[in-house]
């Protein structure tokens, strides 16, 4: 019999922890815990999520029933199950604090190991307790490790969101600039308006994204609310390159979304992202004016942008996270 692990996953829009949950079936059987419903879940994965609300609850009651309840119910499938938890998200101070006490062998996945990037407050203090208590904590690439113990796991590709969303036909090539993801400063916010300026004349750009329009001559899809999968499935079939002005990147789930369904991308060499594009396909950080011209470049003659294609991800992330369980589990019995 397989042994069982536990996923933990407030986030219904990204898909990381699908994806992620898709790769560990393979060697565990897997229970993917959330608080809200998904649209969708990967064959071979046990979907568990606080009951659904009366229909009498008002929105904010079924807000903080879902918020209080849904970490005790991983960490009681956990211990019934004897179960290692991977906390794929954790959204606050109750989250981090309740793994940390009464989690049973709890690994924490950190996206953004940096101190500009921490939580403050009881919330940074419930967090920091958490990676303290940890039987392990990974980060997506050895740049990240910022000199503390932890491990390097490799980010899971979205090969379950493309054959759910993209057509099986590659994305149709087209000069137009693709943005994607949310308008936010470490996604270049500061920087989007001065790029789209740079771009050569005439040059289409379509920015899929929740935010305010970061410049008047762009298509801008998302605004207010959150893009829906079968929508940006459909740009993405539209093709284009896409440009990562990212100062701040740890690891882009985003670039790998667009590697994964085939697309060209080029960035700032920032943070975890020369790992994943050529050096070709990179310039120094904040530089718009050279991001514009390596597009232009590439619309003269194109090159392969990526270092790795989905299916290199996915088999690392494969061995890296066998070789975290194994360790964990190592541990667990060492006691």
């Amino acid at each position: 019999m397989a042994e069982s692990l536990v996923l933990y996953d407030v986030d219904p829009v990204n898909p990381y922890g699908r994806e992620l949950a898709a790769v560990l079936s393979n060697q565990r059987e897997v229970t993917l815990v959330c608080s809200r419903a998904l649209s969708w879940i990967p064959d071979g994965v046990t979907g568990r999520r606080v009951l659904a609300a009366p229909k009498a609850m008002s929105s904010m009651l079924d807000v903080v029933r879902r918020r209080l309840f849904g970490v005790v119910v991983a960490i009681l499938v956990s211990w019934r199950s004897r179960a290692p938890i991977v906390v794929v998200w954790s959204r606050d101070a109750w989250d981090a604090f309740l793994l940390a006490l009464f989690g049973r062998r709890v690994i924490v996945i950190d996206h953004n190991p940096r101190a500009d990037r921490r939580a403050t407050g009881i919330r940074g203090r419930a967090e920091a307790l958490l990676r303290r208590r940890a039987a392990a904590v990974v980060v997506h690439d050895r740049s990240l490790t910022d000199g503390t113990q932890c491990s390097v796991v490799t980010h899971p590709a979205y090969v379950e969101w493309r054959q759910r969303f993209l057509p099986n036909d590659p994305p149709a090539r087209s000069d137009r600039v693709l943005l994607l993801g949310a308008i936010r400063r470490d996604k270049g916010a500061a920087d989007i308006a001065g790029l789209i300026d740079a771009l050569p004349d005439g040059t289409g750009v379509t920015v899929v994204g929740k935010g305010p329009r970061p410049h008047p001559n762009v298509e801008h899809i998302g605004g207010d609310d959150f893009v829906s999968e079968e929508r940006l499935g459909e740009e993405l079939a539209r093709g284009g390159v896409v440009l990562a002005p990212y100062p701040g990147a740890t690891q882009s789930g985003t670039v790998i979304l667009a590697i994964t369904c085939g697309l060209p991308v080029l960035g700032y060499a920032a943070g975890a992202l020369p790992s994943l594009l050529t050096d070709q396909s990179l310039v120094e950080s904040g530089d718009v004016a050279a991001l514009a011209a390596t597009f232009e470049r590439y619309q003269r003659q194109p090159w392969p942008t990526a270092r790795v294609t989905g299916n290199d991800l996915t088999e690392r992330c494969a061995r890296d996270w066998l070789d975290v369980l194994n360790r964990v589990t190592a541990q667990q019995t060492r006691r």
